[in-house]
């Protein structure tokens, strides 16, 4: 489904016992979770990481020119976890696992309603060469769905369609009534698994800049569990096409880039790219318009050591899921409790 949200959030976490994870010395006291996982484990052995992040916002409007009377609610939760185990002999294996999930009211829509949902779960093994230590082959699992069923609400009433993945049309007409509440996905769907190989390089590895690259193959299968995505929504009417189950071979290529360019000011930015060769999909795409894309940039700044503001991009393109450019931009000032 085609999304753009962009929000200011204001985040409060409620009352959780925190313990923090040790840092080297020479590194900024913060990093965003997504770059602390890894930054701070040098060490052998085993290295957990869980934190916590409570976002809330509220706004009310009264007779404000070009806006809608009433308030605005957003809730939020964020969860980063983290085990990673390193050997002296060039072993490491990095278990990551995140979950966005928000809820939304406004005037418009005078209910809460599920706005974020996304679990991605990493598992990877790499070997660093001995007399290469910054290269050496890696091999890994990757799982990326909503926890919680997908729905599609809509302010005023209309008329809802159901075509299937080759656009034909699936039963009648459908009237829904304002508010109400149109199944588009189960729980756990869409679900991508992702299964990786190949070689690793890690030239760059300073608390300014640490750079990874991967290249080799893999394979991406795609359960949607019969669900549902929005194809066109105008003029009252709702037309919902069905997803189809996929499964995908090809080259794959990712580099990733994280740092601190300041005691205050750290980034992390991501580019990966999936050209299949083979697919099972009933579809006319081929070629180039095949390709899975991933961007994803975070900035972070913090301003306590509790508290940080972070503004975060991310656009996606899965083709034979969706054909069209998934992107979210957010800026967010949060609390963080670091549990482990």
């Amino acid at each position: 489904m085609r999304f753009y949200r962009f929000g200011v959030v204001l985040a409060s976490v409620v009352s959780v016992l925190s313990t923090a994870a040790p840092v080297r010395g020479e590194e900024p006291d913060y990093v965003p979770d997504e770059v602390a996982v890894k930054t701070d484990q040098k060490q052998p052995g085993w290295h957990p990481m869980l934190t916590a992040t409570g976002t809330a916002a509220f706004n009310h409007s009264s007779n404000v020119v070009g806006a809608t009377d009433g308030a605005t609610w957003a809730l939020g939760l964020v969860l980063n976890g983290g085990l990673n185990w390193l050997h002296e002999a060039g072993h490491e294996w990095e278990n990551l696992l995140k979950w966005q999930l928000g809820y939304t009211r406004t005037p418009v829509l005078d209910r809460f309603f599920k706005s974020t949902d996304a679990l991605d779960f990493t598992s990877t093994y790499m070997y660093r060469i001995g007399a290469l230590p910054w290269l050496g082959p890696f091999a890994s699992v990757r799982l990326q769905t909503p926890v919680l069923a997908g729905y599609l609400v809509k302010p005023a009433a209309g008329t809802l369609q159901k075509v299937d993945s080759a656009g034909a049309a699936i039963g009648a007409d459908e009237p829904f009534a304002a508010n109400e509440e149109i199944d588009l996905t189960q729980a756990f769907a869409p679900a991508v698994l992702r299964e990786s190989a190949g070689v690793f390089a890690h030239p760059l590895e300073k608390k300014t800049i640490d750079l990874i690259g991967k290249l080799g193959a893999g394979a991406w299968e795609v359960f949607t569990r019969e669900g549902w995505t929005v194809d066109s929504d105008k003029d009252g009417v709702v037309t919902l096409k069905q997803m189809q189950d996929s499964v995908q071979v090809g080259a794959e290529l990712e580099l990733k880039a994280t740092g601190a360019l300041a005691e205050n000011l750290s980034y992390s930015a991501r580019a990966a790219l999936m050209m299949p060769f083979y697919n099972n999909a009933d579809t006319s795409l081929s070629g180039i318009d095949l390709l899975n894309q991933e961007y994803e940039f975070l900035l972070g700044v913090k301003l306590t050591g509790w508290a940080s503001l972070d503004y975060a991009f991310r656009a996606l393109k899965y083709p034979l899921v969706v054909d069209e450019w998934q992107v979210s931009n957010s800026l967010l000032l949060s609390l963080t409790a670091s549990i482990l």
